[in-house]
């Protein structure tokens, strides 16, 4: 019985054991799958962020693309001017070489000179009368040339503009989807420790049934033994009980036929002339005898 007691102790001890290491279990799974879950909803947020930056991205790729056709627009026209302006030959702004020609034919009309000096006095106004011309053209090239620079530089500016916000913007994409990336192995390295502590749980559920189960076995042992040794005891003290009663009953009648006996004796005596004392009497009337 000592060593049954011992064994369902033992078993009590294995089932408390196996039921805190399930439960310590239950709650390592439980917290983790809350953290797998804040895994998944931060990196959820990060995606949001990545795909906002993408559309930004998106948004300035486009614009700068619009800028950079403009500019090329604009760099193609002046291109076309400058090439104009290596085909015109360089000559003196178109005021200067106007005044110069007024003074020269003002001094062909006033003054008197020499048929020599007329002659290169002619030419020369001939010669300022041809460059006025390509002068003038020059002038006009240089007028278109200036706005469009002007132009350029504020549209090669806007695509410097673009150029950053783009590399901002993919920059800052870049970094969420690197942290959503980050998050989601955290998640997944976790999930697989759950699944593992899942498949340890399962394991700790069958050892506690089985453990659960001796722990019942060895329970009815326990208690089919408590039951024989309380039917051995009740039977040991109805026994000694019956034993007493025998004893007693033996006793009595014993005592009985001690008392018949004396009473006998009392009675004979009487009946020959003898005296009864009290105790006498009362001895007959115990054995139930007639004094008559």
């Amino acid at each position: 019985m000592t060593e049954l007691k011992e064994q369902l102790q033992k078993a009590q001890a294995d089932v408390r054991s196996v039921e805190e290491q399930t439960y310590a279990l239950r709650i390592k799974s439980r917290e983790a799958i809350t953290q797998v879950k804040q895994f998944y909803a931060e990196a959820a947020e990060l995606k949001k962020s990545r795909d906002s930056q993408n559309e930004k991205v998106q948004e300035f790729k486009k614009k700068r693309k619009d800028a950079e056709t403009k500019a090329n627009a604009i760099l193609t026209q002046l291109q076309a001017l400058r090439s104009q302006l290596d085909s015109l030959p360089k000559a003196q702004s178109p005021g200067h070489l106007k005044a110069e020609l007024e003074r020269l034919e003002w001094e062909q009309m006033t003054e008197a000179v020499s048929a020599k000096a007329e002659k290169e006095l002619s030419r020369r106004i001939n010669d300022l009368r041809n460059q006025l011309g390509p002068a003038e053209k020059l002038k006009g090239v240089f007028a278109e040339i200036h706005p469009l620079e002007e132009q350029l530089r504020a549209a090669s500016a806007e695509v410097r503009i673009y150029r950053n916000e783009l590399s901002k913007h993919a920059k800052a994409s870049d970094a969420h989807h690197e942290a959503m990336l980050k998050l989601y192995k955290k998640a997944q390295s976790l999930s697989k420790k759950i699944g593992e502590n899942l498949k340890e749980l399962d394991a700790k559920k069958a050892l506690l049934d089985e453990e659960r189960k001796e722990f019942f076995q060895i329970s009815g042992q326990v208690r089919t033994a408590e039951g024989a040794e309380r039917a051995q005891y009740r039977a040991q003290q109805k026994a000694d009980a019956d034993a007493l009663k025998a004893e007693k009953d033996a006793q009595h009648k014993a005592t009985q036929s001690r008392a018949a006996g004396i009473a006998e004796k009392a009675l004979e005596r009487f009946r020959t002339g003898g005296k009864l004392t009290w105790e006498d009497l009362q001895a007959i009337q115990a054995a139930g005898l007639d004094t008559k």
